[in-house]
């Protein structure tokens, strides 16, 4: 599929950040930082900073209506007990978590693509030449998959594996007959928001874990006809 726009420059330009420490471990550093897009758009990421020297970098790309925020347990100890030293990045998509945007708006996944080139990017010399692994949870399959497939020659470091977790490919689900009306250019149907609601139950069996998850207010329960449409081709 052609792209829908053309790679903008504002992807090109050095991305600035701002990181701060928010949590001290004995084995590693939790940092939280801003990566600017431009004066009004930025995405939110975490990073999980060993004390060791890496010897490998993950990235992770989470679901959809998730955030970054709710994977902390299980990366804090992953990174702690994990008997390699493991560098690990994670960034909110747009209109997600702590990230800007129209929330639970995607005007398309190539922008969720070139957010995780670009971090990438910024991270290169600290990466270097250790291997980089991407782990994907949900529709960031599809997100992974799309990078590395129509995007590659634009990451500048190297991807040595893919790990799908319960991958999602393509929306499955009915869309209304006058899509072609919801869809064409310029239509503001397609930000038009549209419940789909996902319960803390549905997700785990530890009942503290899903009522976590039902009150989190982080989380999206409502999506614009064109996000599913972008799953759906």
């Amino acid at each position: 599929r052609k792209l829908r726009r053309p790679f903008r420059a504002i992807f090109m330009d050095k991305l600035e950040f701002h990181s701060q420490i928010i949590e001290k471990h004995e084995d590693f550093d939790l940092l939280a930082f801003e990566g600017k897009l431009s004066k009004a758009n930025f995405f939110y990421g975490r990073e999980y900073r060993p004390r060791k020297k890496p010897q490998a970098t993950l990235l992770y790309l989470h679901d959809l209506g998730d955030h970054v925020g709710r994977q902390n347990d299980f990366f804090k100890a992953f990174v702690s007990s994990y008997k390699r030293s493991v560098q690990v990045l994670m960034y909110d998509y747009r209109g997600h978590g702590k990230s800007s945007g129209n929330r639970g708006h995607i005007e398309s996944i190539d922008d969720l693509c070139f957010d995780g080139i670009q971090l990438l990017e910024h991270f290169k010399e600290d990466i270097g030449s250790r291997p980089v692994y991407i782990l994907c949870s949900g529709i960031g399959s599809l997100v992974a998959l799309k990078t590395l497939s129509e995007f590659f020659s634009r990451l500048s470091v190297k991807v040595s594996g893919l790990i799908l977790l319960n991958p999602s490919f393509k929306w499955r689900g009915a869309l209304p007959q006058f899509r072609d009306l919801i869809f064409s250019k310029g239509s503001f149907l397609g930000k038009v928001k549209v419940p789909f609601y996902l319960e803390g139950s549905d997700i785990s069996s530890d009942p503290l874990l899903a009522q976590e998850f039902d009150r989190d207010p982080l989380v999206n329960h409502r999506f614009s006809w064109n996000s599913f449409w972008e799953f759906k081709r």
